[in-house]
């Protein structure tokens, strides 16, 4: 059983991953822009390619786990502490609009 001490943690916890899910997904979004404006492209791209999916990764692990931890602290959490566990569900889940309007914006961009 989780008691609502536990729960109260998985909300702090939601919050914390689901803005390092974000944080980390914009510091892959600006090195695939990098990759493109900089001089040099081709070495960038040699450099950075490898970067890039696995920080989408470990971005969409904080998106989940922010989302994840926020719904059982919303279902088992104390009244004070779920806020946190809507903040954390909406970072989660604003990743992934984000990778879908990233996703839309890499088809139809310039370069």
């Amino acid at each position: 059983m989780i008691s609502d001490m536990n729960a109260d943690k998985f909300a702090k916890f939601s919050a914390i991953a689901g803005g390092v899910g974000i944080a980390i997904l914009l510091f892959g979004m600006a090195l695939d822009i990098l990759k493109w404006i900089l001089p040099f492209g081709g070495f960038i791209i040699t450099c950075f390619t490898c970067l890039i999916w696995p920080v989408f990764f470990i971005g969409f692990l904080g998106a989940v786990l922010g989302i994840v931890l926020g719904i059982v602290a919303l279902v088992k959490g104390t009244e004070e502490k779920k806020m946190m566990a809507f903040l954390g569900i909406g970072l989660g889940a604003g990743y992934f609009f984000l990778v879908i309007a990233w996703a839309i914006i890499s088809i139809f961009a310039p370069w």
